[in-house]
């Protein structure tokens, strides 16, 4: 059984065993034993493949979700502020400012 397991983790591919190997890091900083953290590190990639395998997935960086966030605001705040006023609050251009709402309100984001 353990030959069995070994095996597929052999032919797993390659994304999976990093995703499998950060989980399991993350458990083990939290307290978790090896053995438990690998395995759930391993349940975690087989769940990531069975829901997201052959799809093209992009994962964005801190900053990238930061300025999602920001830029909903700066949209909400659109409806109480000035383009100005905005400019002034978030350091941005007015092009940019306009940039922004128009796609947050044609949901390009």
């Amino acid at each position: 059984m353990a030959e069995k397991k070994e095996n597929r983790v052999r032919e797993y591919p390659e994304i999976l065993m990093i995703f499998a190997d950060h989980v399991a890091k993350y458990l083990i900083k939290k307290g978790f034993s090896d053995q438990k953290s690998n395995m759930i590190g391993l349940e975690v990639a087989e769940e990531i493949r069975k829901n997201l395998g052959g799809e093209c997935v992009y994962i964005p960086k801190r900053r990238s979700l930061e300025n999602s966030k920001r830029d909903k605001e700066i949209f909400q705040d659109f409806g109480t502020m000035s383009v100005w006023e905005l400019q002034q609050k978030y350091e941005l251009s007015q092009r940019r400012i306009y940039q922004i709402i128009s796609s947050v309100k044609y949901g390009k984001q």
